[in-house]
């Protein structure tokens, strides 16, 4: 069950009180100008800057004030000297010595002064800002919730990359590689796993065996994410299809092999179309159907009727006797009249089916015009000696075809030659493969085809991955919410331009949402206050359970991610908040 963290009790927000500050002031400049100075200078800079935190500059104070007293420890009485100096330019004045000029009396005062009034000034400004936060009470409004929001981003950011820099991988087996170190934040516990300092985050196995997305902008870590993926299924001892659909990268084929290779050194591994495929594997149905898949066929009107004539001509194609065809010079050959009756002499149903093919001549022309188009564009590439059960990896890249209708069809080749790999030639436990689809948005025509897949081979052990630039990049709207509403593995989203539907995704939990009311005439929350809240009231809304705002969807590498699953999403009720904390 998806719970909203703990939260602090909602609190008023107010700020400091002028009378306050003007007394802290009073009481600085009559300890020490220098301290007062000082506090000044540190309060400014603090609140000027989002990298250093108040504490560490109380911290850096106090220890500067220790080694002081510690030195004048070892060279008379300690702290009592230390005050003694402090008040030797008074001494000075009490007992009649002069000031001497305007220039030697403040640096006499500041040599006399600085070792005492400087730390005592920057803690004090430090305390200062502390003070102001916590009066703040997380009010969006205020600069220093504000301030406070940006320092512990970059901290979360810092602590993150200085973790990626010293990630080591576990030693056992057993346990699972990570997919990347976890920001600070966020509800994915089961996604969590605690080492040391440093929280990873660990795809768990049921969700390694599902359908998972990777979205994100060029440059912003998402083939990155794509190649860790690929690493953690050769540590798992999986297989790996990988392919590129936008082929624009010519390093992409060797960094997959070295990701690959770097969990499984002795993989073998294949090429396309580099190294030719044999697209002609299983029966003479299956090859049909892979090759009824290659086209776009129409679905209406006159369409329907020439579909199923091709359907029929691809059938007694593949299925004599004598067996099917095993490359396309040898299919291409058998798109003929005369052919196919010497294929089929003997069979009368065949026989009859020929016969309705002689009555429209165009039929058998048209699907050998269509097929014999497709496989010149291949160029002999589907018509190798190695298929996908004869690797480790394979590594498909796409566009090397020129047209576009053609790599949309080379795409749906490839894809129905995988699904008659995953459920006729593979077993069906124990060998598992996965299927990653890389830049999915530059071939449109296999959306459906790919989704088919997702939906039907989680059961033989065939999880897909798609990456994609943008959520268009899925297909359209209805194409893209089956896909998404397929994928059971985990959504992970870098950087995007409007990441607020996918977002939506994930959910929602019951947090508490404070409100503040100005209110000028209301009663103060403490006395000396100028202002204060009203009356307000701390909704419980259903907020997103992202670990991170919708806008500020940030690039991501392997050691960045973030995933979305389903969630609850429960109703809305509102509850009075306090005025000021309980006392």
């Amino acid at each position: 069950m998806n719970v909203a963290p703990s939260s602090t009790y909602p609190r008023a927000a107010r700020r400091t009180s002028c009378l306050g500050t003007f007394l802290l002031v009073l009481v600085l400049w009559s300890f020490s100008v220098v301290a007062l100075a000082a506090y000044l200078v540190v309060r400014s800079a603090i609140v000027r800057q989002v990298r250093v935190g108040w504490w560490a500059v109380f911290l850096a104070a106090a220890a500067l004030l220790g080694l002081e007293v510690a030195i004048f420890e070892a060279t008379g009485d300690g702290l009592v000297d230390l005050l003694r100096l402090h008040v030797h330019p008074w001494w000075l004045l009490l007992h009649g010595y002069g000031i001497g000029s305007l220039v030697t009396w403040p640096l006499t005062i500041f040599a006399c002064q600085a070792p005492l009034g400087m730390p005592v000034g920057a803690m004090v400004g430090a305390l200062s800002v502390a003070r102001g936060e916590r009066l703040a009470a997380g009010a969006e409004w205020s600069p220093y919730s504000q301030r406070q929001a940006l320092v512990a981003e970059v901290h979360a950011v810092r602590s993150v990359a200085r973790a990626t820099r010293r990630h080591h991988e576990p030693t056992n087996p057993g346990k699972p590689p990570a997919l990347g170190i976890a920001y600070p934040g966020g509800d994915l516990y089961p996604w969590l796993r605690k080492r040391g300092r440093v929280t990873e985050v660990v795809i768990p196995e049921r969700e390694q065996r599902l359908a998972m997305a990777v979205l994100g902008i060029p440059s912003s870590g998402k083939t990155v994410t794509l190649l860790r993926r690929v690493w953690i299924a050769a540590r798992s001892g999986m297989r790996v299809v990988f392919v590129d659909c936008k082929g624009t990268d010519p390093g992409l084929a060797w960094q997959v092999t070295c990701a690959y290779r770097l969990a499984n050194p002795g993989a073998t591994v294949g090429f396309w179309p580099t190294q030719a495929l044999d697209c002609w594997r299983g029966d003479g149905m299956a090859i049909a159907n892979r090759l009824l898949a290659v086209e776009d066929w129409a679905a209406e009107g006159d369409g329907l009727y020439y579909r199923r004539m091709a359907t029929l001509a691809l059938q007694l194609a593949c299925t004599p006797p004598s067996g099917p065809p095993r490359n396309s010079q040898d299919f291409l050959r058998r798109l003929d009249h005369k052919k196919l009756q010497q294929l089929w002499r003997g069979d009368p149903t065949a026989q009859a089916d020929l016969e309705q093919l002689a009555a429209d001549p165009t039929v058998l022309a048209g699907v050998r015009g269509r097929y014999s188009a497709f496989f010149r564009a291949l160029a002999g590439t589907a018509d190798g000696r190695w298929s996908l059960e004869d690797v480790d990896l394979a590594v498909l890249t796409i566009p090397t075809i020129a047209s576009r209708t053609d790599a949309d069809a080379a795409v749906r080749l490839v894809l129905e030659d995988l699904g008659h790999f995953a459920t006729r030639r593979k077993p069906r436990v124990g060998d598992d493969v996965l299927l990653v689809l890389d830049e999915f948005s530059a071939v449109q025509g296999s959306t459906d085809q790919a989704i088919h897949l997702a939906e039907r081979l989680r059961d033989v052990g065939v999880p897909v991955v798609f990456g994609a630039q943008s959520p268009e990049g899925l297909g359209d709207e209805r194409q893209q919410w089956r896909l998404l509403h397929t994928i059971g593995g985990g959504l992970v989203l870098h950087q995007l331009a409007d990441p607020d539907r996918l977002i939506e995704l994930a959910g929602t939990v019951r947090v508490p949402e404070q409100a503040w009311q100005l209110d000028p005439w209301a009663r103060p929350a403490r006395p000396g206050s100028t202002w204060s809240t009203g009356p307000g009231s701390t909704p419980t809304r259903s907020a997103s359970c992202i670990p991170a705002r919708p806008s500020s969807s940030r690039p991501a590498g392997p050691s960045d991610c973030q995933s979305c699953r389903p969630r609850c999403r429960p109703r809305r009720r509102r509850r009075p908040a306090p005025c000021a904390p309980p006392r």
